[in-house]
Order: structure tokens, then sequence, then C-alpha cells
């Protein structure tokens, strides 16, 4: 797939409505602060590709994902390698 072509299939797959009614994921993931749906919904991206391994990601760096919930320009402070 070309740079296009992925940026439409991850597009889509994040403004779609989650699939998943109970998420696996822990909900005190990220002290807690992500909806039911929050996390029904990365758990879902977490199954594309290209964000294979963000659950545990995640889970094992957790402050540096809780201080993107924080920061004024989140964009700015995405762990590597989501950025």
């Amino acid at each position: 797939m070309h740079g296009d072509q992925i940026f439409d299939k991850v597009f889509g797959q994040l403004m779609k409505t989650t699939s998943i009614l109970e998420p696996k994921i822990t909900q005190s993931l990220l002290e807690g602060r992500l909806t039911k749906n929050q996390l029904a919904t990365i758990e879902e991206i977490d199954g594309i590709h290209e964000f294979n391994g963000l659950v545990s990601h995640m889970e094992s760096n957790e402050q540096r994902w809780v201080q993107v919930l924080d920061h004024p320009n989140a964009e700015e402070v995405i762990p590597d390698p989501w950025k």
C-alpha cells in the first residue's frame, strides 16, 4: 500500500463506530480516564497493522500516554514510534 491508501484505511477505521461492545482492555488503563467506548476503539485499531502493539505500548508506557491526555498540544508528545 502507498501512503494515501494507508491514510485512507486508517482514517476510515478511526471514523467508524467500534463494533466491540465489551473491551478486553482493563478500564484502569491510563488511570481509568478513558471511556468504555474509547477503550473499545483503541482495542479495535490495535488490530490494524499500522497500530499493532498500541495497547501493549500504552500498558507498558502508561505515564507517557497520560502526558498525552494532559498536554494542551497532545500531538507534540505522542510517544515514539506512534508519531
